[in-house]
C-alpha cells in the first residue's frame, strides 16, 4: 500500500473522531464518512472512515483508503478534539507506516479537511485530504413468490421445484426466491400509507442476487413513518395499493422486502386505525420486535402463493389475530416500560426435539442464560444431552421391508447468544445468532420468571437468586417427556415403534429434609408399525394411548443461585431451576445418553382457599406438543395471550408453528418422508374452574385440559393427553405440556 493511501485513511478517521469529541457542536459525526485524499504529485485516492467515541475528547476509529493501483489500506486510529474545532490523530497503518493528522471541521457542510504527513521507511509523504459525513446505509434482499414482481406471475412446475432448491435470504421462507432488478425506493409515509411525495428520498435497483444497498440522505432518520419499497415501479405506491410492491417501515439498517413485510406494513396501516393511533407512537424498537416475530411466524413455506397478494392473504389468515394484539400493545407512544427485574443471569432448563424424516432427535439441557435488556442481547451456555435415531431404508421388491433405525446419544456443554426483541404484552422474541429458528415467549411482571416455545422446544428460566432459595412443602407438579427405541432391523410382519411420548402429573409432591417424593399418573402416546411385505408398499400403523404411573422419592438439593439437582437412585443426576421464592421449579427429566429418553418437569407450591377469582388478567401462553396418527408424527410450538376474567372466562389468540412428517406410503417401497411446517391461529371462547389448592381445569376443543395455578395466580402450568377419535378432523393424538405467565 502506498503511504499516501495510508495517511489519507488516517487523516480521514482523525477528521472523524474530532467531530465526535465537540459534544458541544451543533452536528453529530457518529457513522460513516466518505471523502477522498491526495499525496503531492500522487493520483487522488478514496477514503472511507467509521468511528466511535473513547473519551470526552478522544476517540478511536478505522480508516479505508482505495485507489487504482493499489489494494485498500486500514488505519486504526486514535483522535483528539482541540479548540476552534481543530481536531489532531496519530495512527498505525496496517503496512508498518505511521501518520500524523490535522484537521479543521466545517459545521455548516459538515465536512473535515486537513492535511496529513505520513513517515515509511524513513520518508514522509504530505498531502491533504476531506471528508463528508454520509448518511444511514441500508441493505437487504427483495424476495417473492418469483423473480419478478410483474402483477400476477403464475409460477410453472419448474419455477415451484427451483423454489425448493434456492434457499430464502436472512430466515424468511424457503419458498421465497430472490428478485433481480426491482426498483428500490425510500420514502415518507402519512398515517394511512400514503407517500408525502412522489420523489423518493433515496433509490438504487436490486442486483442479481436479489440484494441491494443504498445510503440514505444525511439527516435522514430511521423510523415508522420512513418506508422503503420494492416494485417495478419508478414512483413511491401507498401501502397496500394495487400493485406487486413490498414495503417495510425502515426502522433498522437490514431490511427483507418481501411478502412478509408486506403483511407486517399493511398491519401496521390497519391497526392505526382500528387503534386511533399514529405512526409516531410506534418506536422503531416496537416495529423491528413485530417484525421479527411476523417473520418467525411466517417462515412456512406452505404460505407461500402464486403471487405476492396470495402469499399476503394466506399469511392474514394464518397469523393476523396475534399479529393485531402486539400492534394494539405498541399503540400507546413511546415503548411499554419492562419490569426493573428483567435482565441478569437465570438458570434455565429446556426440552426439544426434531424430525427431518429419517432422523428423530431429542435434547434436553440445564445452565446459565445472561440476558442484557440495555444491550438487547442474550447468551447462555450449560450441559446438553442428546438421542437421534437415524433411518436407512433401501427396501425394494426383493426385500420391501429393508429398513435400519440406530439409536446414537451424546452429551456436552453448548453455547449460544443472540439478540432479543421486546414486545407489548411481556413478550420476548430470542433470536440466535446461528440462524436457528427464534424462540417466543413471555416475562412475567417481576421480570424473574421467562417462559419460551421454540419451533422445537419449551424453555423455562428463573432469576438467579441471591442466596439459596427455601424449597419445602406440598408442591403439584407436571411434565412432557419422550424417548427413542433402541437400534433395530424391521422384519415383515414384526410390530416395531421408534418411541413414545408421554404426560405425567405430580399430585402430590412433598419436599421436605432433602427429599422430594409424591405420586405419578403418566399418559404415554405410541404407534406400533407392521411391514406387510407385498409386491407393493403396504404398511399397517396404529396408534394407542395408556396409563401406568406409582411413587417416587429422590434426594433433591438447591445451591446459593437457586441451581436444583434431583438425584434418583440408579438414575442420572436431574439438573434444574427454583424460583426465588421458592414457589416454582423446573428440571430435566430423562437420561438421552443412557435410556433414551428426554423430558422436562415444572412444578408449582400448593395454594390454599383459591377461587375462580384467583386468576383474573392478561397471561401470556407458550406450549409444546407431540402428535402421532395413521401416517404421520407432528411437533407443534405455540405462544399467544390468554384472557381470565375471573369469574370462569377465558378467551385467547394463539399462534404456532407445526412441523409434520407424512410416513404413508408414497410410492416405492419405502415409506414416505416428507417433512411439511405449517402455521396456525386459534381464537378459544372456552371456561376455566379452580380448585381450592389450585387445581385448574379449562374446557378445551379435544377435551378437558388439567393442570395447576401457583399460589398467588400468577403460573399456571397444564398438561394435555387426547386420543384422536378417527371421526372428521380428529385423526391425531397429542401429548402436551402448557405455561400460562402473568
Amino acid at each position: 500500500m502506498r503511504m499516501t493511501r495510508a495517511t489519507l485513511l488516517g487523516v480521514a478517521a482523525l477528521g472523524i473522531l474530532a467531530g465526535g469529541a465537540l459534544a458541544a457542536a451543533p452536528y453529530d459525526f457518529t457513522g460513516h464518512w466518505t471523502g477522498g485524499a491526495q499525496e503531492r504529485g500522487k493520483s487522488a485516492v478514496t477514503l472511507t472512515a467509521d468511528f466511535a467515541a473513547s473519551g470526552a475528547k478522544t476517540f478511536t476509529g478505522t480508516i479505508v483508503a482505495t485507489g487504482d493501483d493499489d489494494k485498500p489500506g486500514q488505519c486504526p486510529v486514535t483522535g483528539r478534539a482541540k479548540r476552534r474545532l481543530n481536531v489532531s490523530m496519530h495512527g498505525t497503518c496496517d503496512d508498518g507506516g505511521t501518520l500524523n493528522l490535522h484537521g479543521r471541521v466545517n459545521p455548516n457542510k459538515q465536512t473535515i479537511a486537513g492535511t496529513f504527513v505520513e513517515k515509511r521507511k524513513g520518508r514522509r509523504h504530505r498531502g491533504t485530504f476531506t471528508l463528508g459525513a454520509a448518511g444511514t446505509a441500508l441493505k437487504g434482499a427483495v424476495l417473492a413468490p418469483t423473480a419478478s414482481l410483474a402483477t400476477l406471475q403464475r409460477r410453472s412446475f419448474v419455477g415451484t421445484m427451483l423454489a425448493r432448491l434456492i434457499p430464502g435470504a436472512y430466515a424468511q421462507s424457503s419458498g421465497l426466491v430472490p428478485v433481480p432488478n426491482a426498483n428500490i425506493l425510500v420514502f415518507t409515509i402519512d398515517n394511512s400509507g400514503r407517500p408525502t411525495s412522489t420523489t423518493p428520498i433515496a433509490k438504487t435497483t436490486s442486483d442479481s442476487n436479489g440484494s441491494y444497498s443504498l445510503t440514505l440522505p444525511r439527516g435522514t432518520n430511521l423510523g415508522s413513518n420512513l418506508l422503503i419499497q420494492a416494485s417495478n415501479s419508478t414512483t413511491p405506491a401507498p401501502v397496500g395499493g394495487a400493485g406487486q410492491q413490498c414495503s417495510c417501515p425502515a426502522t433498522q439498517t437490514t431490511l427483507d422486502l418481501s411478502p412478509i413485510s408486506e403483511y407486517a406494513t399493511r398491519a401496521l396501516i390497519a391497526a392505526l386505525a382500528s387503534n386511533s393511533s399514529t405512526l409516531a407512537n410506534y418506536t422503531p424498537g416496537e416495529i423491528n420486535a413485530i417484525i421479527a416475530k411476523v417473520t418467525t411466524l411466517a417462515r412456512d413455506p406452505s404460505l407461500v402463493g402464486t403471487t405476492i397478494q396470495d402469499t399476503i392473504t394466506n399469511i392474514t389468515n394464518a397469523i393476523d389475530p396475534a399479529i393485531q394484539d402486539d400492534l394494539r400493545n405498541a399503540a400507546t407512544p413511546g415503548e411499554a416500560s419492562v419490569p426493573q427485574g428483567l435482565g441478569g443471569t437465570y438458570n434455565f432448563v429446556s426440552f426439544s426435539a426434531d424430525d427431518t424424516g429419517t432422523r428423530l432427535s431429542m435434547d434436553q439441557q440445564s445452565g446459565t442464560v445472561n440476558v442484557d435488556v440495555s444491550a438487547k442481547t442474550f447468551s447462555h451456555t450449560g450441559p446438553k444431552s442428546s438421542v437421534n435415531l437415524d433411518e436407512v431404508c433401501s427396501a425394494d421388491q426383493n426385500t420391501p421391508c429393508n429398513r435400519s433405525f440406530t439409536r446414537n446419544a451424546s452429551s456436552a456443554t453448548k453455547s449460544g447468544d443472540g439478540s432479543i426483541s421486546l414486545l407489548g404484552g411481556n413478550q420476548v422474541l430470542f433470536q440466535p445468532s446461528n440462524g436457528s429458528e427464534g424462540a417466543l415467549g413471555f416475562y412475567n411482571s417481576s421480570g424473574d420468571v421467562i417462559v419460551l416455545a421454540a419451533g422445537d422446544g419449551l424453555i423455562v428460566a428463573f432469576k438467579q437468586a441471591s442466596s439459596a432459595p427455601t424449597l419445602g412443602g406440598s408442591y403439584h407438579g407436571v411434565q412432557l417427556d419422550g424417548s427413542l427405541s433402541d437400534s433395530f432391523t424391521v422384519a415383515q410382519g414384526n410390530p416395531f415403534n421408534l418411541g413414545e411420548a408421554s404426560t405425567g402429573v405430580n399430585d402430590p409432591v412433598t419436599i421436605s429434609g432433602g427429599t422430594v417424593s409424591g405420586t405419578n399418573s403418566r399418559n404415554v402416546l405410541s404407534k406400533d408399525i407392521t411391514c406387510n411385505g407385498g409386491a407393493s408398499c403396504s404398511y399397517t400403523e396404529t396408534v394407542s394411548g395408556s396409563t401406568g404411573g406409582g411413587s417416587f422419592s429422590a434426594p433433591v438439593s438447591v445451591d446459593g443461585t437457586g441451581a436444583l439437582t434431583v438425584s434418583p437412585s440408579g438414575e442420572a443426576a436431574h439438573e434444574g431451576a427454583v424460583s426465588a421464592d421458592g414457589n416454582l421449579f423446573a428440571f430435566v427429566d430423562g437420561d438421552p445418553v443412557g435410556h433414551g429418553d428426554a423430558g422436562i418437569v415444572i412444578g408449582v407450591k400448593q395454594g390454599s382457599g383459591m377461587t375462580n377469582a384467583s386468576l383474573n388478567g392478561s397471561y401470556g401462553f407458550v406450549s409444546y406438543e407431540f402428535g402421532l396418527g395413521p401416517g404421520s408424527r407432528s411437533l407443534q410450538g405455540q405462544s399467544g395471550s390468554v384472557n381470565l376474567d375471573g369469574s370462569g372466562g377465558l378467551t385467547a389468540n394463539l399462534a404456532g408453528t407445526q412441523l409434520r412428517v407424512s410416513t404413508g406410503c408414497s410410492g416405492g417401497f419405502c415409506p414416505g418422508t416428507v417433512v411439511g411446517q405449517n402455521s396456525k391461529t386459534e381464537s378459544p371462547n372456552t371456561t376455566y374452574s379452580v380448585t381450592a389448592t389450585g387445581g385448574v381445569t379449562i374446557a378445551g376443543s379435544n377435551g378437558t385440559i388439567s393442570g395447576f395455578a401457583s399460589p398467588d395466580g400468577s403460573v399456571l402450568v397444564f398438561t394435555e393427553a387426547h386420543d384422536g377419535s378417527g371421526q372428521n378432523n380428529d385423526i391425531d393424538s397429542q401429548r402436551g405440556l402448557f405455561v400460562m405467565l402473568k
